[in-house]
Formats: C-alpha cells, sequence, structure tokens
C-alpha cells in the first residue's frame, strides 16, 4: 500500500514540476533548448500522464483489493475501496467517460474495454463506499505502514479511513441531488 500512497502524493507536484510549470512558462532549466515542452512542442502522448498513471494505480489497488480477499482482511479490503474510489473519481472527473467495468482485465483478452458512463462510474463508487464502510473494523491497526493516517500504528488511522468514506460518500451524493 505504501508505493501506491507515495506515489499518489508525489505525483502532482511532480506532474506541475515537469510539465504544467514549462507549459506556464514558471520555472524552466537553463538553458532551455531544443524540442522540449517549454517551447510548445507538443506530440500526440504529450499529457497522457495522469490517465496512464491512475490506470497503474488502479492495478495497484485492484491486487491490494485480491491480497486483503485473500487473507480475509477488511481493513485493507475497505482500503482497497476508498483507494479506488479516490482514483477513480479524479479520472472520471477529469476526463469524462472512463473504461471501468472492463479495465484492468488483459488476462480475460479485454484490450480495448468498454467506456463506462460517468453517472454510472459514481453511483458504483458510492456503493463500493458505503460497502467500505460496513467492513472497517475500528479495533484493529494495519499489519504495514500506511503514510496517509499511520492506521498501521493506532486505531486513529482506521477511523480516519472510514471518515475518508463517509466524506467521499457525502461528496457523492451531493454529485446526484
Amino acid at each position: 500500500m505504501v508505493p501506491i500512497q507515495y506515489e499518489m502524493g508525489s505525483y502532482g507536484y511532480n506532474r506541475a514540476d515537469d510539465f504544467t510549470f514549462d507549459i506556464m512558462q514558471v520555472a524552466l532549466d537553463f538553458p532551455n533548448e531544443g524540442n522540449t515542452v517549454s517551447r510548445y512542442y507538443l506530440t500526440e502522448s504529450t499529457g497522457n500522464g495522469y490517465w496512464n498513471t491512475s490506470y497503474k494505480w488502479l492495478k495497484q489497488v485492484k491486487e491490494l483489493n485480491e491480497a486483503a480477499k485473500k487473507e480475509n482482511n477488511n481493513n485493507y479490503l475497505a482500503i482497497s475501496k476508498v483507494l479506488n474510489a479516490w482514483i477513480m473519481a479524479n479520472l472520471t472527473d477529469a476526463f469524462g467517460d472512463v473504461p471501468m467495468t472492463e479495465a484492468l482485465r488483459l488476462e480475460e483478452n479485454i484490450m480495448k474495454p468498454k467506456y463506462d458512463k460517468q453517472k454510472d462510474i459514481y453511483l458504483f463508487l458510492l456503493d463500493d463506499l458505503k460497502e467500505a464502510n460496513t467492513l472497517f473494523d475500528t479495533t484493529k491497526t494495519l499489519s504495514e505502514g500506511d503514510l496517509f493516517f499511520q492506521a498501521n500504528a493506532s486505531t486513529a488511522g482506521i477511523v480516519k479511513w472510514k471518515n475518508s468514506a463517509t466524506l467521499f460518500i457525502k461528496t457523492f451524493n451531493k454529485d446526484f441531488e
């Protein structure tokens, strides 16, 4: 879980530093020569980073979910659902309709997953978060590190994860009122 959290936490700054600052001419390497973003040299794949990185994180979260099920660990299972909702909500907010139900299923020979409607994605995530809230066991800590809430050191961290799920539920509900 720690690698996912680290990447999620550091990606925004790195993206700003590597891409956005160059486009906006905020901070540039010196000397600045050649075909670079700061000189507005853009290709079809320029800017694909968030899409690709989000699906990489979703694959890691899927693996966390599967391991949690195998180990019968409800806290990790619930956290995987919260992380999935967080990443998927940001992805659909950025791009609208995106692959979800058929995404990350290459082992089933699904190489071109269908795009799910944004509303359907949010309804699925809402149900997933409600389930996550029932799974949290606030009397147990995590067995491994937790960069966000230190739930490995204290049960207060699990409470914070549960509160995060509740906050997402409230946020998603407002979108559909």
